[in-house]
C-alpha cells in the first residue's frame, strides 16, 4: 500500500472527509511523526509500535573488490519496534 492508496482508504472509512482533506491528513502524520525523530523523541503508537531513532559510529570496513580498508561514515536510521498484538495478529495469519 502506499501514500495515495492509504489517503483513499481513510476517505473510504470516513464519509464526511474529503479526499483533499484525507490526503493531507496522512501528510501531515507523516509530517508529525518525522518531526519528532528529528528531535530525537521516540514515537509510540499503542498496538502498533514504536518509532526511533538508531545512530551507528564510524568504523572500519573491508572492499570487497580490492580488499581495501575503507572508513564508513557514522549516520543515523529509523528502526521500527513492532508491538505485542501487531505480532500476535502477524502470527495469526
Amino acid at each position: 500500500m502506499n501514500k495515495q492508496e492509504l489517503s483513499e482508504k481513510i476517505h473510504a472509512a470516513y464519509d464526511k472527509l474529503g479526499k483533499g482533506e484525507s490526503a493531507k491528513m496522512v501528510d501531515d502524520l507523516f509530517e508529525f511523526i518525522i518531526d519528532s525523530l528529528l528531535k530525537g523523541e521516540e514515537v509510540k503508537v499503542a498496538g502498533f509500535g514504536t518509532f526511533i531513532v538508531r545512530a551507528s559510529a564510524e568504523r572500519k570496513g573491508i572492499n570487497p573488490k580490492t580488499k581495501e580498508t575503507i572508513t564508513i561514515s557514522a549516520k543515523k536510521s529509523v528502526k521500527f519496534r513492532p508491538s505485542k498484538p501487531l505480532k500476535d495478529r502477524l502470527m495469526q495469519k
